[in-house]
């Protein structure tokens, strides 16, 4: 019997994508049979398919399905609570085959658990757009339709999460510093440069050499203003190294905030700020993709979208 025409594309769809929905399925439910249940659930649906409707979009229908089967299974078995605060962080693949040597090993060992002890106190919507984005390699778009969200709203999630992360660490490192001999802490300072978890360096600090300037010029609401931006590559995205003159302070549940643009208007948050005055960003996405700085007075209403209060407008040097 001659084998149906789809059939190919659906097999390397499976050869490409069902190891990361296995590690996605797992950590939502935490029990690798249900996950693969899940899986092989989402590949049937996928053979129901025709190719011109997942078409471009494949892996975002696949995280999709994958997810909302999921979901339906914490529901039934009406453990959602649970599994929300036992997310399980497993290695991912190519981890496993090669021997370090134990001190590097045991300094991998050490951030993995930091990692794992942060990531497991922000919100389960959090962690999964983490995860999401850094494990699983989704872009922002993907992500958007998986969750449901608005790209912004992504953004806004990604950027809070690693800040969030980033302090937690450093709280655990200043804790350990202080209860390990002075030999010892000097040789956990020496290795603050690594890679916080295995698999997915989020919070490296190392950089590509790479850098992009902008200059900010001011709006009406402040005519005073200016500002300059040194924009680096790193491993886990783009530092952003602000300085604004001409800011007034803003206390009282008033803040700024910097967003990168892109000529359709989508605005990606990478940072807040009281103070202008040396201020570090971090932005998950390319600026050469999203070219446009903006600085906006914001208000803590609970409202994420850009208020639109522009104070500091430029446009960013991509040598293009």
């Amino acid at each position: 019997m001659p084998e149906a025409p789809s059939a190919e594309w659906v097999r390397e769809a499976v050869a490409r994508y069902e190891a990361p929905l296995l590690r996605f399925a797992q950590r939502l439910l935490g029990d690798a049979d249900e996950a693969r249940d899940v899986v092989q659930d989402t590949f049937l649906r996928l053979c129901a398919q025709s190719r011109d409707a997942v078409d471009g979009h494949l892996a975002e229908w696949l995280f999709t399905v994958c997810r909302n089967r999921s979901l339906d299974v914490l529901r039934k078995e009406t453990r959602m609570n649970e599994a929300t605060r036992t997310l399980r962080h497993a290695p991912p693949d190519g981890a496993l085959g090669r021997e370090p040597d134990p001190h590097a090993h045991s300094e991998r060992t050490e951030a993995a658990g930091r990692m794992r002890v942060a990531l497991g106190t922000l919100p389960a919507r959090t962690q999964e757009v983490l995860r999401l984005r850094f494990h699983e390699g989704l872009s922002y778009k993907e992500i958007a339709g998986v969750m449901q969200l608005t790209v912004s709203h992504v953004g806004v999630l990604i950027h809070n999460g690693l800040k969030t992360l980033r302090a937690r660490i450093d709280a655990q490192r200043r804790v350990r510093r202080v209860r390990v001999r002075p030999r010892v802490a000097l040789a956990g300072a020496a290795a603050a440069g690594l890679a916080l978890a295995v698999g997915w360096t989020v919070l490296a600090s190392d950089t590509s050499g790479e850098r992009l300037q902008a200059a900010l010029a001011a709006t009406g609401r402040v005519p005073g203003a200016s500002g300059e931006a040194t924009l680096t590559k790193t491993s886990s995205g783009w530092r952003v190294e602000l300085d604004a003159t001409g800011l007034p302070r803003l206390e009282a549940g008033r803040f700024y905030e910097a967003w990168l643009g892109n000529s359709a208007g989508v605005l990606v948050p990478i940072g807040t700020f009281n103070e202008g005055r040396n201020v570090t960003l971090w932005a998950g996405v390319s600026p050469k993709e999203f070219p446009k700085l903006t600085v906006t007075r914001e208000h803590a209403d609970g409202d994420q979208s850009s208020s639109g209060e522009k104070v500091l407008v430029g446009a960013i040097d991509t040598g293009g």
